[in-house]
């Protein structure tokens, strides 16, 4: 685990940490939290010659339009963020109409968007 800020020069800075990181560049792959922080990663492994999916497979979240257009595309986990609006708001509502009532969770599904940042199964 590597903590940055959950921007594009977050991963940046990330990336000089798992390549000065002996235990982390015996990692195949990443999981970004976010799609921002995939984007940092990939300026900083291409100004270090390393190779995105071949050296390390990237894989963020958000799926962000930007996506389809870096090369290789990123593979990116897709929210429902509308929905997620929407039900956020319909708690909240239910909230101010009863200060008292038990939190309450809502599972939504998530979809993993495959694009060519990451090797396929195949591979290995």
């Amino acid at each position: 685990v590597i903590y940055s800020s959950l921007t594009k020069d977050g991963g940046y800075l990330a990336s000089k940490k798992i390549l000065n990181s002996k235990k982390l560049i015996q990692s195949t792959a990443i999981f970004a939290i976010d799609d921002e922080i995939a984007l940092g990663l990939y300026r900083g492994f291409i100004e270090n010659n390393i190779k995105i999916p071949e050296d390390f497979s990237i894989v963020g979240y958000d799926d962000i339009e930007i996506d389809n257009y870096i090369f290789p595309k990123l593979t990116s986990v897709k929210q429902p963020t509308k929905e997620i609006g929407i039900q956020a708001a319909k708690l909240l509502i239910k909230r101010i109409n009863n200060p008292k009532k038990n939190e309450q969770f809502i599972k939504l599904s998530v979809k993993l968007i495959i694009r060519n940042s990451t090797k396929s199964l195949a591979h290995y």
